[in-house]
């Protein structure tokens, strides 16, 4: 496989090089988004690492090249899925640019171009063209390790958007979208299936053959619509009602690998309240509260929730993500007071205490997501608790105690963060000043 990298443009790479005819040909195309300076902005690359990993992890070949230059990643196995990352560094050696593939069967890629979009490391990026229609505020999924789903929210006319809308980061571009019979507030993704959840009424979903069901929960649909989706160790999904923001709510839904549905009930109820799987201890759920423990668990195979020692927390809006042992949990706020960033072990089981880092994000911000980016730091996403509802990003490091904005390349509101199937984020949706709906989709490489 020879591959061309010729200045700052995106190029379609060149085929596989000495190989017999029955070996495929698959080329490469290094692709720059909207960001095309992404490569010659100080600090310049001075270098580009090509490396193929297969799903084991083995490096199966690495090339370099310079800028303007060629690199030749010769005959590629085609027994495995392999994965090509790019890292671009600078005249100091320092990493400034990376990008990654999906992994890709190089037999059912013959004759195609598999794109490998690279960004600057440590800041939001937007690959190609975006999504087809708009969604401010919308629930959020990846499919089929390949597509960042959006649905629901309001569309460009204000109204409830009914569409589902997909993010192909294998063709980097939209896919065909699907209509629903509901505005969706959550979406829980089980193989080809889909379960969209709305106010009034919950729906299965197969992608694959396009037919709908409508689908029987244990409670009402609104006990659990706007939950945030979270997922354990055997890949069973949790609707957490209780971090939804506008209504109080006690429930989690349960969806297992088999579809079974079960509830479980917090001993609290709460509002936009905190949740996190944590393995090995399980769902915990905190703060959104003025009474109760601090913290819920649902342990890992456990059908009822159990307090845990922790003070009353009434803070709302907040996100949580473990990093390193400890849960951090990040924004939100009580009584309209900011609250700090704060850690704790939610394994504790007496004498249990909140950590205070201090710390204060710039802005007030709700409907949080946090994800840890190390065993040190995490990005904190979410929309700002005043009139303007900007989405802002913040990553925030434990180790030294300091909080820098990483902003978003297109200023939007009510826009939601989904990890993506290639180990990046993605923020999806969300208004402009003028409240149009911006289609652009952005990527964060930590």
């Amino acid at each position: 496989m020879r591959s061309l990298w010729q200045g700052f443009v995106c190029l379609s790479l060149g085929a596989l090089v000495g190989c017999t005819d029955d070996v495929p040909e698959v080329s490469v195309a290094l692709v720059l988004g909207h960001e095309t300076d992404a490569l010659s902005q100080a600090p310049a690359v001075v270098r580009l690492d090509v490396t193929a990993t297969s799903l084991g992890g083995d490096v199966r070949v690495k090339t370099s090249a310079t800028p303007g230059g060629t690199f030749d990643l010769g005959e590629m196995p085609t027994d495995d899925l392999l994965t090509f990352e790019a890292t671009g560094v600078d005249a100091e050696g320092n990493t400034v640019v990376r990008g990654r593939t999906l992994a890709t069967s190089l037999t059912f890629a013959d004759g195609a171009t598999i794109g490998l979009f690279v960004q600057r490391v440590g800041a939001w990026a937007r690959p190609p063209a975006g999504l087809d229609a708009g969604h401010a505020g919308p629930a959020t999924a990846t499919f089929a390790e390949r597509y960042v789903l959006a649905s629901g929210g309001s569309g460009a006319d204000g109204t409830a958007a009914t569409t589902m809308d997909y993010y192909d980061l294998g063709a980097l571009g939209p896919a065909t979208t699907a209509a629903l019979p509901l505005a969706a507030r959550s979406l829980v993704v089980l193989g080809s299936l889909v379960l969209a959840l709305g106010d009034e009424q919950a729906v299965w979903i197969d992608i694959a053959s396009g037919q709908q069901l409508e689908a029987t929960l244990p409670l009402p649909a609104s006990a659990y619509a706007g939950g945030m989706i979270l997922r354990d160790a055997a890949d069973t999904a949790y609707v957490v009602g209780p971090t939804r923001s506008d209504a109080v709510a006690a429930d989690v839904l349960g969806v297992d690998a088999t579809a079974a549905l079960t509830t479980h009930a917090l001993l609290t109820p709460r509002r936009s309240a905190a949740a996190a799987w944590i393995p090995d201890v399980g769902l915990a759920i905190l703060g959104g509260a003025t009474s109760g423990a601090g913290v819920e668990l649902l342990r890992p195979g456990a059908t009822a929730f159990e307090a845990r020692p922790f003070p009353a927390d009434a803070t709302e809006g907040a996100g949580a993500a473990l990093v390193g042992t400890r849960l951090v949990v990040v924004g939100g706020s009580a009584a309209g007071v900011p609250a700090s960033v704060r850690a704790l072990d939610v394994a504790c089981v007496s004498a249990c205490e909140v950590e205070d880092t201090g710390l204060l994000l710039p802005a007030t911000l709700t409907n949080v997501r946090a994800f840890a980016l190390d065993d040190h730091r995490l990005i904190a996403v979410g929309d700002e608790l005043d009139a303007a509802a900007l989405t802002r990003a913040f990553v925030i490091d434990l180790a030294t105690l300091s909080v820098s904005e990483a902003p978003t390349r297109e200023a939007r509101r009510s826009a939601r963060a989904e990890p993506a199937p290639n180990g990046t984020l993605f923020v999806v949706g969300g208004l402009d000043a003028s409240g149009a709906p911006v289609l652009t989709v952005e990527s964060f490489f930590p």
